[in-house]
C-alpha cells in the first residue's frame, strides 16, 4: 500500500470523512530521512494522508486539519516549537530502532491532561502493543539510605497516594480500550532521570505539555536525549 503525498490544496479539497493527515516538517538543506520514513510509517498505520512541508509551515498546523505533527529531534527551535504547537508533536531522533513489542510508554505527571492519556492509548491501540504508565515523584525529605520508621511510612504514603491518583485518572481510558494491557510504574526520581531507562527501544513516549507550563518542563529538558520518538500533546488552557 502506497502513502499518498499530497499538497495543502489537496488535503483542503478532501470530504471532512477523510482520516486527518499526518504532516512531516523538514529542515533545509538535511535529509531528515529517519523523520520522513517513521511519519510514513504513522500514515500508513493510520491510512492517512502523508504531507510534506518545512517544518515552519508544519508548525502552524491546526487539529481540526492535523492528526500529527512529525520532526527532527534534532532541529534548532526544538523546544519552541513543541511548546507553540497546537497539534500533537512527535519529535523523531536520527537513529532511534523500536524494538518489537515493546511497549508505548506515558509520563504522568499531575498537570497531564485526559487528551494526553487518551492519545497514549490509542497509539499503543494502533500498533497492538501494552501501555506502560510511568508516574515519578521525588520528594528529597525521603531517604532509604536512612530506613527510619518516619522515613518509610513518608515513603509509603507517597507512593500510595501516586498509585491511587493514577489508577483514577486511568480508570475511564482503560475502559474503553480494554484491550490495551496497561501497567503502572510508580517510581521515586525526577522524571528526567527516569523517562530515558523507560524509553529504550518503546516505539513512542508520549508526555504533555499543561497550557501554561514553564517553558523547560521536565519532560522537554529531556527531550533531545530520549532514544526513541517523544510526543509531546498540548493541553488547552
Amino acid at each position: 500500500m502506497s502513502i499518498p503525498v499530497t499538497t495543502t490544496e489537496a488535503v483542503h479539497a478532501r470530504t471532512p470523512t477523510d482520516h486527518r493527515p499526518v504532516l512531516v516538517g523538514t529542515e533545509p538543506g538535511r535529509p531528515g530521512t529517519a523523520v520522513v520514513a517513521w511519519a510514513a510509517a504513522e500514515a500508513l498505520r493510520r491510512d492517512a494522508p502523508l504531507l510534506v512541508l518545512p517544518r515552519v509551515s508544519a508548525a502552524r498546523a491546526e487539529p481540526a486539519d492535523t492528526a500529527v505533527v512529525v520532526v527532527d529531534a534534532t532541529a534548532p527551535g526544538l523546544e519552541d516549537l513543541v511548546t507553540t504547537a497546537r497539534c500533537p508533536t512527535v519529535a523523531v531522533p536520527p537513529d532511534a530502532t523500536a524494538v518489537p513489542g515493546r511497549p508505548v510508554v506515558l509520563a504522568l505527571g499531575p498537570r497531564t491532561g485526559p487528551e494526553v492519556i487518551g492519545f497514549a492509548i490509542r497509539e499503543a491501540e494502533a500498533r497492538g502493543v501494552a501501555l506502560h504508565v510511568v508516574r515519578t515523584w521525588d520528594d528529597p525529605t525521603v531517604d532509604l539510605g536512612r530506613p527510619l520508621p518516619a522515613a518509610l511510612a513518608r515513603w509509603d504514603e507517597a507512593d500510595e497516594r501516586c498509585r491511587r491518583e493514577v489508577a483514577d485518572r486511568l480508570a475511564g481510558p482503560v475502559r474503553a480500550h480494554a484491550g490495551v494491557d496497561t501497567v503502572v510504574l510508580v517510581v521515586h526520581e525526577s522524571g528526567a532521570e527516569a523517562l530515558p531507562a523507560f524509553a529504550v527501544g518503546a516505539p513512542l513516549l508520549v508526555v504533555g505539555q499543561p497550557a501554561g507550563a514553564p517553558h523547560r518542563s521536565t519532560a522537554l529538558a529531556a527531550l533531545r536525549d530520549l532514544p526513541c520518538p517523544v510526543a509531546v500533546v498540548p493541553s488547552p488552557p
